[in-house]
């Protein structure tokens, strides 16, 4: 880490003294800093701070070339993965990243970035900062390609982009790798299961028309595990590594209703495929592509001036359906006890609605506000490890900050 943070200073400092007659500094900066109150169902209250930093220095050499060193700090409390299905209770994220952007011409750009990310995850009390067992660092690289087509004086931007990144979970280490999977004793696989590489290829494209904004893009992302194997049907360890596709296709819309009023909406639909499965020892029960799941999200908002209060409201529903894992009953049984049928595939239904508020204190001050209820519900009754079931209600009030 320390090693990629030293080269991405010296890569700034030669490329701005090519330029030194010919630098300009753009910053951007906002900050969010509030004190917020989290309670989750069935567990206790607390109250704490949530913050957020992003910083964008940038550098503009002559006038084709940009230096662009971004720093995004965010804390927050009461957070959950969905891969992992694991609640945080905190959650602190840190991203570096450096990228150098060259305009060709009018009409074509392109930009090449470094990236660097280490998240504190805090899943219990007992854990502590920097201990965590979810804690990850991601290293990587990404190029992208604008194309600036101009139409009738209006541009239309496509993007395309691919970045290449590691993950690793520093302090995660499966006790599967040293007790027992199936009738096998292994001690010299799945000691990392968690930790993987991964390509992403992305294309985007924006458009505005009238008071009308649009967005549209698609990302695949690959992952290949570096120590995690598939099972076989008596629940050994194959030699088969875990392997990931997802592919996630991204609609959203801003339109103007007036001077002071816009309606948006952003919509999901994500195509998740695993070669990653589990075999249950106590049931003896096999489940292929067990992590695979089709997802669907919508997301209506808007937002208006209240006097001099803006003020945002949003609703989001999403509906997520497992190709092959099946959800279990509170027991942990597999089929209904009355009938003896196999139960269905594990569905799970997110719904979330907030709002927002924010009021000018300065040019560059504003206090803020949010308030939003969430709520998840799941035909998985079986919470002996994990809960499907349950809602977060969360306030926060502050200060925000922007340059």
């Amino acid at each position: 880490m320390k090693k990629t943070i030293a080269a991405a200073l010296f890569t700034l400092v030669f490329a701005t003294s090519l330029f030194s007659d010919e630098i300009k500094l753009i910053t951007l900066l906002d900050i969010d800093a509030r004190l917020a109150y989290s309670s989750v169902s069935g567990s206790d209250s607390s109250w704490s701070g949530s913050a957020n930093l992003f910083a964008l220095p940038a550098l503009k050499l002559g006038q084709s070339d940009y230096i662009l060193p971004v720093i995004n700090s965010s804390f927050s409390t009461s957070e959950k993965v969905i891969e992992e299905e694991t609640l945080f209770l905190q959650r602190w994220n840190n991203m570096f990243s450096l990228a150098w952007k060259h305009k060709l011409n009018e009409g074509l750009d392109f930009k090449v970035s470094g990236d660097a990310r280490y998240n504190f995850n805090i899943e219990t009390k007992d854990e502590s900062l920097g201990h965590g067992l979810y804690d990850l660092y991601d290293l990587g690289a990404a190029a992208s390609v604008t194309v600036n087509q101009v139409i009738e004086d209006k541009p239309y931007p496509v993007t395309f982009m691919a970045k290449y990144y590691s993950r690793k979970y520093p302090n995660y280490t499966s006790l599967a790798a040293s007790g027992t999977s199936g009738s096998t004793v292994t001690i010299d696989k799945e000691l990392k299961p968690k930790d993987f590489n991964a390509v992403n290829l992305s294309a985007g494209w924006k458009n505005k028309m009238g008071g009308i904004f649009t967005d549209l893009s698609y990302n695949l992302v690959y992952k290949s595990y570096l120590d995690a194997y598939a099972r076989t049907f008596n629940g050994t360890f194959s030699d088969t590594k875990r392997s990931d596709a997802a592919h996630y296709f991204d609609f959203g819309f801003m339109s103007y209703l007036n001077n002071s009023q816009t309606l948006g909406l952003d919509a999901n639909y994500s195509i998740y495929t695993s070669t990653g499965n589990v075999f249950d020892t106590s049931a003896l029960v096999f489940q292929d592509n067990y992590y695979g799941y089709t997802s669907v999200s919508v997301r209506p908002n808007t937002y208006f001036l209240l006097g001099e209060i803006t003020i945002g409201i949003y609703y989001q529903y999403l509906v997520r359906t497992y190709a092959a894992r099946t959800a279990r009953g509170a027991l942990g049984n597999y089929t209904d006890l009355f009938t003896g049928n196999v139960l269905d595939h594990e569905i799970d239904i997110e719904q979330t609605l907030g709002a927002s508020f924010k009021y000018p204190l300065s040019k560059s001050l504003s206090a803020v506000a949010g308030l939003n209820y969430f709520t998840t519900s799941s035909n998985m009754k079986y919470e002996a490890y994990v809960r499907y079931s349950y809602s977060i209600i969360n306030f926060s009030a502050g200060l925000s900050y922007s340059l």
